[in-house]
């Protein structure tokens, strides 16, 4: 989007010059998440599939490069993608950062009618409803009609799982007003009262 940039070191946004919480942000903002403190390597792996299938959505894939280590999730991407149809298929966005000028995010990819979220998780977390709800609703500011928000396991043993979440972005604005009340000082909200002591 014009004069939106995305940092991904920092994994920053910045609208005309301007900081922009990402959906992430907001969600740990709010403190419905927190950072995630896990094992160093599931973070590597799970950028080295969203990698490899960013690639291969795009047509540059070498699956001959692949690590073994992705080559299960990767699979089970491929299971799933080849079990949609052609039209399904088409891509509208891939890793693309949208904003409406008060948050930020970057779906994985974007169909007509399909936002996809790809987690290498047996069993995702249940706040990972409400990063949809946030990229819904900033598809739908900008200008572009309704779409479900689906998110695909790919397991390790190669298998996958779709859960769709639907269109229905109605709890992101209550995520926005409890991360504005996290960070809002309370000496900002609240008043002293009673008579000063003599």
């Amino acid at each position: 989007m014009k004069d939106l940039v995305f940092d991904p070191v920092e994994h920053k946004y910045y609208y005309r010059g301007k900081p922009v919480p990402g959906v992430n942000e907001c969600l740990r903002d709010a403190k419905i998440t927190k950072e995630y403190e896990g094992d160093p390597y599931f973070t590597e792996r799970g950028r080295a599939v969203h990698l490899a299938i960013q690639y291969y959505l795009k047509g540059t894939l070498d699956e001959e490069t692949l690590d073994d280590q992705i080559k299960p999730q990767f699979a089970a991407f491929r299971k799933f993608w080849d079990s949609l149809s052609t039209d399904e298929r088409i891509i509208s966005f891939i890793e693309e950062p949208f904003t409406d000028g008060v948050f930020a995010g970057t779906p994985d990819a974007v169909t007509g009618s399909t936002i996809y979220d790809w987690k290498c998780v047996k069993k995702h977390k249940k706040e990972d409803e409400l990063k949809g709800q946030g990229y819904k609703k900033l598809l739908a500011m900008c200008g572009l009609n309704k779409r479900n928000f689906v998110i695909v396991e790919l397991h390790d043993d190669g298998t996958y799982e779709a859960i769709d979440y639907g269109s229905d972005f109605d709890a992101w604005d209550s995520v926005l007003k409890i991360r504005e009340w996290h960070n809002t000082p309370n000496s900002k909200r609240a008043k002293k009262c009673g008579m000063k002591q003599p």
